[in-house]
């Protein structure tokens, strides 16, 4: 999206007969999954299948200890990959404003890799701050997910990931259409 802000092609989305914020929605998300799947399925391939074959069967993928935590993980995935893109609807809204996509990229990415667990699982953080890293959004993208299929959030504590996740993608979905909204009345198109 920030290519098409800068190069000025920005207006033909903005000149299709469908909504731009679904089109910029769905053109995220796509992007996202085709980056995603490739390398979980080589994780697969790797982790998954040759690991337990040359006997190292303990640093082999196991699967969900359970049929709920694999279904909970089931659920959680799709609400994964539509909190990130919602997410990025706001970075690209961002970009839309300012013209650039340098800074937004920089500190979007540090976030989102400090508090997803990414970079370091969020169960890993000291105790006082537990609630405060399960409860933010960035923690539906990553943490949550991997919780739930590692077992450790089940029963009550998975409906509560998943309705976290659910509720900060609608809760950023509408702020994004808000701001979409705004920037789109007073944008300028350059480029060509």
């Amino acid at each position: 999206m920030a290519l098409s802000v800068r190069t000025g092609s920005v207006a033909y989305d903005r000149l299709r007969p469908v909504d731009t914020y679904s089109l910029w929605y769905v053109r995220g998300a796509a992007w996202m999954a085709s980056r995603a799947l490739p390398r979980a399925a080589l994780m697969l391939l790797g982790a998954g299948l040759i690991l337990p074959l040359i006997g190292l069967s303990d640093w082999a993928w196991k699967p969900p200890p359970t049929l709920a935590a694999a279904a909970a993980f089931a659920v959680s995935l799709p609400l994964a990959l539509a909190l990130s893109s919602a997410f990025l609807m706001i970075v690209n809204i961002i970009v839309a404003a300012t013209l650039t996509d340098r800074g937004v990229n920089v500190l979007f990415n540090s976030l989102i890799i400090v508090f997803s667990g990414n970079l370091l699982p969020l169960a890993l953080y000291p105790d006082w701050a537990q609630t405060a890293l399960l409860v933010q959004p960035f923690a539906g993208m990553m943490d949550i997910p991997l919780r739930l299929y590692v077992g450790q959030l089940s029963g009550s504590g998975a409906l509560a990931g998943l309705g976290l996740q659910a509720f900060w993608t609608v809760a950023l979905v509408l702020l994004g259409r808000f701001a979409m909204a705004r920037v789109m009345r007073r944008l300028e198109v350059q480029g060509g």
